[in-house]
């Protein structure tokens, strides 16, 4: 029987700037990715996505790195997938900091609770 998770993401916005185009996505994610188009800084915003797939998954946060000129992909968790004991309530992506080389400092709470 397969069931269909539905991991919260919540992403707050401790790194003194604004964020833009901020997406919280999953390989083979077939609708629209979810993006966030701009998080002022101190502010907090979420949002769930849907997982219909067999085996495991890493969600990632993915964003245009301008210093390198790349789309970076950093994983946020490891291993979702849509089995009972796979299944994840919430997790939290807290943006510290962007580093020199234009990546996202991140720190990660899994099982966040409010």
């Amino acid at each position: 029987m397969m069931i269909q998770t539905l991991p919260t993401v919540y992403v707050d916005n401790n790194s003194g700037v604004t964020l833009e185009n901020i997406t919280i996505t999953f390989d083979g994610y077939e609708a629209k990715e979810p993006t966030f188009k701009k998080i002022k800084s101190g502010d907090r915003v979420s949002m769930s996505l849907y997982n219909k797939f067999v085996g495991k998954r890493d969600v990632y946060m993915k964003y245009y790195n301008e210093k390198l000129r790349i789309t970076e992909r950093q994983v946020i968790f490891e291993g979702l997938d849509s089995t009972f004991l796979g299944t994840m309530g919430t997790i939290l992506v807290e943006v510290q900091s962007k580093q020199k080389d234009g990546r996202f400092l991140l720190d990660i709470t899994k099982n966040f609770t409010l």
